[in-house]
């Protein structure tokens, strides 16, 4: 979600921090998000780093690849770990500091960056553990506990404020082709 050519990319490490390997699932290693991954070395690193999933290989930290955050926005010290795309904007949590991304300075930059994927015709994500919430630039929505087989989709909706996209989830992932 950072912008291209605005400034250049930093050279950070993950050094110690290993939180991605706590807080995000991996479907391939059957791993739930909020439970360390088995090979995880805590933080030193992946043990399976050569063999890892695409998964874990196509992941890329926010910290590590967006130039405007900060030393603050390190995953082991804010307690989350951002995962941004062109497609998606997901704060992933730790579950033991479930209320991090709602502190200062990140809760206002949260807010931004859902300004900015409303734009892109998406929605910021929250996820502590399985619990999920669609950001928007005027509110949070709650849409509870996800399994691992739900869907989420956003679509546009006409509010008294005009048109907007919002996000919902797809229980199951159910058949989303009657959806608008």
């Amino acid at each position: 979600m950072g912008d291209a050519g605005s400034a250049p990319m930093p050279q950070r490490e993950c050094g110690g921090c290993t939180l991605c390997c706590k807080v995000m699932g991996v479907n391939a290693l059957n791993k739930a998000p909020g439970t360390w991954c088995a090979h995880c070395d805590i933080g030193a690193g992946c043990k399976i780093y050569e063999t890892r999933p695409d998964g874990c290989r196509n992941f890329q930290c926010g910290f590590l690849t967006m130039p405007e955050l900060d030393e603050r926005f390190r995953p082991s010290g804010c307690h989350f770990v951002v995962n941004a795309t062109a497609q998606r904007f997901e704060i992933h949590v730790d579950q033991q500091r479930p209320d991090a991304w709602r502190k200062q300075p990140y809760y206002s930059w949260i807010k931004q960056m859902s300004r900015r994927a409303q734009a892109r015709k998406t929605v910021a994500m929250v996820f502590v553990g399985r619990r999920c919430w669609a950001i928007y630039p005027d509110r949070d929505d709650d849409l509870g506990i996800a399994s691992p087989r739900d869907q989420a989709a956003v679509k546009l909706v006409d509010t008294v404020g005009g048109r907007r996209f919002e996000m919902f989830r797809i229980p199951g992932g159910a058949d989303t082709s009657a959806t608008e």
